[in-house]
């Protein structure tokens, strides 16, 4: 029994050691006036969800957080730790972080690997893009995969009439 009780006193000073963690790299993210701060503020909330996922920490995160902070308890585990930390006022770019950071989870990106994943997948928003394809969460109400193709003629007829066919009524041809 003493045994347990450590194990989770010991887990819970993780957890706490590591939400420390993720509190000053948004503070650095959030004063510094680089273009791409926040991917080091992504990554190493991604290290740290990693890193609990792998104790088996995170039924244990979640609680903390929901009690410590204002979250809501029906959020992934990821949007939890961004909601509990982060400054950032728009809830379209926490939901475009949470997303892509699911997707490298899905994909089975390691933290080293994640700011390379970014790049190689047009950054975050290209992740979370990637995200909702890969990982629906039955919300949309697009129904097939060919919605999601913007140059397909069925979803948007007259731009591609407009971008893709040769109009000959408005052309002037060089013989004329």
């Amino acid at each position: 029994m003493r045994n347990g009780k450590h194990e989770q006193s010991s887990k819970l000073s993780r957890i706490k050691s590591l939400m420390t963690s993720v509190i000053k790299a948004e503070a650095r993210a959030a004063k510094s006036r680089r273009r791409f701060a926040h991917y080091r503020y992504l990554k190493i909330v991604y290290r740290s969800y990693c890193e609990l996922e792998e104790a088996r920490s995170l039924k244990r995160l979640r609680r903390h957080l929901v009690r410590r902070y204002d979250v809501s308890e029906d959020s992934h585990a990821i949007r939890m730790m961004i909601d509990a930390t982060t400054t950032e006022p728009d809830k379209r770019l926490r939901s475009r972080w949470t997303r892509a950071l699911e997707y490298a989870w899905n994909e089975e990106v390691s933290p080293e690997d994640l700011i390379t994943f970014f790049r190689r997948n047009k950054g975050v928003a290209g992740c979370a893009r990637l995200a909702s394809r890969a990982l629906p969460r039955g919300r949309s109400r697009r129904t097939s995969e060919d919605d999601w193709n913007d140059d397909s003629p069925e979803h948007n007829p007259l731009r591609y009439e407009r971008e893709h066919k040769f109009n000959l009524t408005n052309a002037r041809l060089p013989f004329d």
